[in-house]
């Protein structure tokens, strides 16, 4: 379970630092459902980094479950994401400055733009659709983690 936790971690380490990477080198500015995605990533980390370092028989069960909720409200918020910018639900997704943690690190959770703004492709494809593969990858490796906390392989 601590290799897939430890894969986990690192996705979610590497998804951050993608986002930052085209943040500050290719100007690609997040809006607020681009911060709360990334705040969400960062907290999935958190959490595998916590069932790594806590005992599985005791806080294993807790953890993952907790780790599923939040990559099932990634998921969620993703899938706003996606409708707003596809047009397919009007949302007030506009510049608010008042996510809670961009007064701490301003940074990294400071929305710049607006929602449907950016126009930075991927390979073909734009960032939101890169945060919605990450996110099944996640729920199906997070899935692993409870399967062989089940079967007490870990």
């Amino acid at each position: 379970m601590d290799r897939i936790q430890g894969t986990i971690l690192l996705m979610c380490v590497a998804a951050t630092g993608g986002a930052l990477s085209l943040q500050f080198f290719y100007d690609a500015m997040p809006c607020y459902l681009c911060i709360v995605e990334r705040s969400l990533i960062m907290a999935v980390g958190v959490m595998a980094i916590i069932s790594i370092s806590l005992p599985k028989k005791y806080f294993g069960f807790p953890i993952l479950f907790s780790q599923l909720g939040l990559v099932g409200y990634l998921g969620y918020t993703l899938r706003e994401h996606i409708g707003i910018d596809k047009g397919w639900w009007f949302s007030s997704c506009e510049m608010n400055p008042t996510f809670f943690m961009s007064e701490y690190v301003p940074y990294i959770f400071d929305v710049k733009a607006i929602c449907g703004q950016n126009t930075f492709l991927l390979m073909g494809y734009d960032m939101v659709y890169w945060g919605a593969a990450t996110c099944g990858l996640l729920a199906i490796l997070t899935l692993l983690a409870i399967k062989s906390l089940i079967t007490k392989d870990y």
